[in-house]
């Protein structure tokens, strides 16, 4: 399955295809979730970033928020296609 995937501004696959959110700044009740990975975490055969485990994941945590003080959650892909853990511990310093 041929995979396309956008990324945003700051180089991170998107979760979807809607505008990019601004990282720079967190709205009240937020908590940020960075996914580090390889091929899977990227979404390397999702073929579009809807398919990506991190939406996934952001889907299901905002779901499951509901009922109680209401929280948001943002998964960020920041995912590498073809990286192992001494990459990514570079790529996250």
């Amino acid at each position: 399955m041929p995979t396309s995937l956008q990324v945003d501004a700051f180089g991170f696959i998107k979760n979807d295809s809607s505008e990019d959110r601004d990282l720079l700044t967190k709205g009240p009740n937020t908590f940020r979730i960075f996914m580090l990975g390889g091929s899977t975490i990227a979404g390397i055969g999702a073929g579009t970033n809807e398919n990506t485990i991190s939406t996934h994941l952001e889907r299901a945590l905002n779901a499951a928020s509901d009922g109680g003080p209401r929280v948001f959650f943002e998964v960020i892909n920041a995912g590498v296609g073809g990286y192992q853990s001494t990459l990514e511990l570079i790529y996250l310093s």
